[in-house]
């Protein structure tokens, strides 16, 4: 299983927020998840690429202490 998929599946289980405050209001639920799914199974959309500097930007962003517990 992905990295995306893996990830999404943990924000499903845990009923993250985020997924809460981007859920639109004119979808289901379960239409929300359904085209969540859809769209990390979609490789088109996305890139699995790691540019040169993501390890360097993500230990940036971690001693700032900016990301989400």
């Amino acid at each position: 299983m992905s990295r995306r998929k893996k990830g999404l599946q943990h924000l499903i289980l845990t009923k993250d927020d985020i997924l809460s405050e981007c859920h639109p209001h004119n979808l289901t639920w379960e239409e929300f998840i359904k085209d969540c799914k859809k769209a990390v199974n979609t490789s088109e959309i996305h890139s699995d690429e790691w540019s040169l500097n993501d390890e360097e930007l993500a230990n940036a962003e971690h001693s700032k202490n900016a990301r989400r517990g």
